[in-house]
C-alpha cells in the first residue's frame, strides 16, 4: 500500500500508511524545512543558541562552582531548558528533510547520512557535557582549584551552537517584511554584544584566578570591588569591555598585570577587526546585499499585486514561496551559468545533466541522438513547490513536461480515464485512478503530441525540477528530425497496444475502478486512429520534401531525409518517385544517394509508364543512364517508342546516347510507323560509327521500310561507300570506333 502524503503550502510531511500503523510501531514524521511548525521550532533554537552565547562564558567566569553548576537556582532552570532544547533539536535534525540541489530528500537514511556527515558532530560537542567528564576524570569535579577552573573552559564548546545565528541572519536578509538596514543593525549589535560579553567574562576570569588582589584590574575602579554584588561585578566587567572596544578606555579600569595586558591586547586586536567588519557592512550595504534587495523588491511587488487583486491568502503564500524558490535557483540556473559559454560546451553540460533522464523515457526510445540534443537545447527548466498543479483537468497542453527531479502525482477526475500521459493510460488499464510520476516520466505527453484537453490533474508532492519544451519548438525539431518524430508516434502506438492488452485482461478478471478499464479501451481506439493519421501525415511531408530536394539537386536534404529512414519509393500523385525526378535533373550525387538506399526500385514506373532510366535518356543525361544501367534499370519502351528514340539519337549524331539506348535494351531493328529503323537513318547520313554500333547490336540491313527501301538503298543513294561496305559485311565492325 503506498504511503499517504499530506501536502502543505510550505512543505510536505510524509506519514506511514494506515496499514503500517496497525502492524508496526508509529514512527516520527519527516519534517520539511519550509513548514511553519518547523520554522517556529528553528526560531526557538536560534534564541536558545544566542542565550547560550551569553550564559556559557559568564557561567564559567562568575559561577562559584566552576566544575558543575549546582542546578538549584534560576540559572539551573535556564541550563535545563537549553540542554533540553538542543537535545530535542538533534532528534529533529535526524528527521528533517533537506534539499539536494532542488530536490527535496525525505528518506530517513539519506537524512541521517547527511546530518551525520555535517553538523551532527558540532551539535554533539555542544550538547555532551565533556567538561563534566574531564573534571570527573581529573578528580576535581565541584572543586575550586586552579586546575578545575581551567578545565571548565572546555564548556566553551557549547558556544558552537551560535552557527544558527548566521543562518538566521541569512534568512532575515531575504525576508521582505524586515527592512534590510534593521537586519544589518541587529546582526552587528548581536555580534558586538556577544564579543564584549565574552571579553568581559575573560577579564573577570583572569582577575578571579589571581584572587582579586590589588594587582588586578578589579581593584582599580572607583567603587570598592568587595562591596559589589555579582550583578554589579558583571556590569563593571562589561563596562570595561565595551569602553575598551569603543575607545582605548577612560582610565578608571586598566590592566595591571601581564595576563590582563595580554588579554586586553588580544581583545583590542580582535575588536579592530570586528569594528572594521561592522563599518564595512554599512558602507557596502547596497552593493553586498544587492541580490537580497532584488528579492525584497519582487516580494513587495507580489504583495502589492495581491492587495490590488484581492487574492486569497493561500495563493499569496504559494506565490511568495515560489518566488523564493525561483530566486534561490536563479543564480545557478542553466541560463545564467551556461549562457556565456560556447554552444558546444553548453550542449555537453546539458547532455550530462539531462540525457540520462531522457534516455529512461519510454516514448523517446530509439530516437536519434541529435533529436535528444535538440530537445535538451530548446527546453527551459522550471521548479515547482510541493502541492502545485503542473496540469489541471480541462486545460490544453502547450508544453511537454519532462520530470527531472521530484515526485508528481497524477489523479483522474471522476468518471474519466487518466489519458494525459502514457504512464497514466497504463495505470488506468489495470483499474487504478492515481499514480506517482518519477524522474524520466512525461506529463501531458498524449495531449501534447495528439492534441485535446487534459482529463487528469498533475500536482507536485515535493519540490520538482521539470524540463519544459514548447509545442512550437517541438514542431521545428520534428521537421528537422522527422524519423525521430515518427519513432515517438510508433512507440506510442506500440505502448497503446500493450495498454489495450492490459485493459482486456482487467475486464476479464473483473479488476476495474468505476469502469476505467472499459473507458481506457475506448480511448485506446480513438488514440490509435489519431496516431496513425499523424504517422501518415509525417510520411507524406517527408516524401514530399525528398522529392522536392531530388528535383532541385539538393543532395544535403536528400541525404538527411534518407538517413531518417523514409521510404524513397513512395511516389507523388502522378506516380513519380524521387529517383525519376533526380534523373530529370541530372544530378549524379543525388542519384548516387538514392541508388545506395536499400530497397530502392529502379524500374518503378509512373502513371505514364516512364522509368528513371527513360527520364535520363530523354533528357540526355548519359552518365546518369549508364549509372542506372549498372544497377539493372530498364527503359520500359514499346517498339515504336524505341525506334523513335534510336532514330533521334542517330539523326543528332549522339553516339553516346545511342549506345546507352542499345545497352538499355532498345531493339536495334525497331521500326517506326513508316517502317524506318535507325539503320536507315545512319545509312542515309553516311554515319559509319552509328552504322557499326547498330549492326553490332543486331540491326537488320535487309529490313525494308514502307516503300521497300533498305539501308543498302539509302547508303547507295547517299554515296556512303564505307557504310555500304559495313552493310555488306566487307568491313570489320570492330575496326570502327
Amino acid at each position: 500500500m503506498p504511503s499517504r502524503v499530506l501536502s502543505f503550502f510550505g512543505g510536505v510531511v510524509r506519514w506511514r500508511s494506515a496499514r503500517a500503523k496497525l502492524t508496526r510501531p508509529r514512527e516520527w514524521p519527516v519534517f520539511v524545512p519550509n513548514h511553519p511548525t518547523y520554522r517556529r521550532w528553528w526560531a526557538v533554537t536560534v534564541v536558545a543558541s544566542v542565550v547560550s552565547g551569553f550564559v556559557v562564558p559568564n557561567e564559567i567566569a562568575f559561577s562559584t562552582d566552576v566544575g558543575f553548576a549546582p542546578y538549584d537556582d534560576a540559572g539551573a532552570v535556564v541550563q535545563y531548558i537549553l540542554e533540553a532544547i538542543f537535545a530535542v533539536d538533534m532528534a529533529v535534525q535526524f528527521n528533517l528533510a533537506f534539499y539536494r540541489g532542488n530536490h527535496l530528500v525525505m528518506e530517513r537514511k539519506e537524512i541521517a547520512k547527511k546530518y551525520g556527515r555535517g553538523m551532527f558532530w558540532v551539535d554533539l560537542l555542544a550538547l555532551f557535557p565533556i567538561d563534566v567528564v574531564v573534571l570527573a576524570a581529573a578528580g576535581v569535579l565541584k572543586q575550586q582549584t586552579a586546575l578545575a577552573s581551567y578545565l571548565a573552559l572546555i564548556r566553551l564548546l557549547r558556544m558552537l551552537r551560535l552557527y544558527r545565528l548566521s543562518q538566521m541572519v541569512l534568512r532575515l536578509q531575504y525576508n521582505h517584511k524586515v527592512p534590510l538596514m534593521l537586519v544589518t543593525l541587529f546582526r552587528n549589535f548581536l555580534y558586538v554584544m556577544l564579543f564584549c560579553n565574552f571579553s568581559a567574562a575573560g577579564f573577570y576570569f583572569i582577575a578571579r584566578r589571581q584572587g582579586f588582589t590589588s594587582d588586578t584590574w578589579v581593584q582599580q575602579g572607583p567603587v570598592p570591588f568587595d562591596s559589589m554584588n555579582l550583578a554589579q561585578r558583571y556590569i563593571a566587567s562589561i563596562y570595561w569591555a565595551m569602553s575598551t572596544f569603543q575607545t582605548i578606555g577612560f582610565g578608571d579600569y586598566f590592566p595591571t598585570n601581564t595576563a590582563e595586558q595580554v588579554w586586553v591586547a588580544l581583545f583590542m586586536f580582535l575588536g579592530i577587526l570586528l569594528m572594521a567588519y561592522v563599518q564595512t557592512s554599512f558602507l557596502l550595504l547596497v552593493k553586498t546585499d544587492n541580490e537580497a534587495m532584488k528579492l525584497r523588491e519582487s516580494s513587495r511587488n507580489v504583495k502589492r499585486f495581491w492587495s490590488i487583486h484581492q487574492l486569497d491568502s493561500q495563493l499569496k503564500i504559494t506565490m511568495m514561496d515560489h518566488l523564493r524558490l525561483r530566486f534561490n535557483a536563479e543564480e545557478v540556473s542553466d541560463e545564467n551559468v551556461l549562457g556565456s559559454f560556447p554552444g558546444l560546451l553548453r550542449l555537453q553540460v546539458l547532455r550530462r545533466l539531462y540525457l540520462p533522464c531522457l534516455e529512461r523515457t519510454s516514448l523517446l526510445q530509439g530516437v536519434s541522438k541529435r533529436f535528444l540534443d535538440l530537445v535538451v537545447a530548446n527546453s527551459s527548466v522550471e521548479f515547482y513547490l510541493p502541492g502545485m498543479d503542473v496540469i489541471e483537468p480541462g486545460s490544453t497542453v502547450g508544453h511537454l513536461y519532462i520530470l527531472v527531479a521530484g515526485v508528481v502525482e497524477l489523479h483522474a477526475e471522476p468518471k474519466t480515464t487518466l489519458g494525459s500521459s502514457l504512464k497514466s493510460m497504463e495505470s488506468a488499464s489495470i483499474g487504478a485512478n492515481h499514480l506517482l510520476c518519477e524522474p524520466g516520466d512525461l506529463i501531458g505527453d498524449i495531449q501534447f503530441i495528439l492534441g485535446g484537453k487534459v482529463t487528469s490533474r498533475a500536482h507536485t508532492l515535493t519540490v520538482c525540477k521539470v524540463l519544459i519544451l514548447p509545442r512550437e519548438k517541438y514542431r521545428k525539431i520534428a521537421e528537422l528530425q522527422p524519423a525521430s518524430a515518427r519513432k515517438i508516434l510508433s512507440n506510442l502506438l506500440d505502448k497503446l497496444a500493450s495498454v489495450r492488452s492490459d485493459a482486456d485482461a482487467s475486464m476479464k478478471n473483473g479488476v476495474s475502478v468505476e469502469g476505467r478499464a472499459d473507458s481506457t479501451l475506448q480511448d485506446v481506439k480513438r488514440l490509435k486512429g489519431l496516431i496513425e493519421s499523424n504517422l501518415a501525415s509525417y510520411t507524406q511531408n517527408e516524401t514530399t520534401a525528398l522529392r522536392f530536394a531530388a528535383a532541385r539537386g539538393d543532395a544535403a536534404t536528400v541525404r538527411m531525409v534518407i538517413k531518417e529512414g523514409i521510404d524513397v519509393n513512395i511516389p507523388n500523385d502522378e506516380g513519380r518517385t524521387a529517383l525519376m525526378l533526380a534523373a530529370v535533373e541530372g544530378d549524379q550525387r543525388v542519384v548516387s544517394l538514392l541508388l545506395d538506399t536499400p530497397g530502392i526500385d529502379v524500374n518503378q514506373q509512373d502513371s505514364f509508364g516512364r522509368t528513371a532510366l527513360r527520364e535520363a535518356v530523354e533528357n540526355k543525361h548519359t552518365d546518369i543512364a549508364e549509372q542506372l544501367l549498372r544497377v539493372g534499370a530498364s527503359l520500359g519502351f514499346i517498339e515504336d517508342e524505341s525506334a523513335k528514340r534510336l532514330c533521334i539519337a542517330v539523326s543528332q549524331r549522339d553516339h553516346k546516347l545511342l549506345a546507352v539506348l542499345l545497352l538499355a535494351g532498345a531493339p536495334a531493328a525497331a521500326q517506326d510507323f513508316l517502317g524506318r529503323s535507325a539503320l536507315h537513318i545512319a545509312a542515309m547520313q553516311g554515319d559509319v560509327a552509328a552504322t557499326a554500333l547498330l549492326l553490332r547490336h543486331g540491326a537488320n540491313p535487309d529490313l525494308g521500310d514502307k516503300w521497300g527501301r533498305t539501308a543498302f538503298d539509302e547508303a547507295i543513294t547517299s554515296g556512303a561507300t564505307r557504310v555500304h561496305q559495313l552493310l555488306e559485311g566487307k568491313a570489320d565492325l570492330n575496326e570502327v570506333s
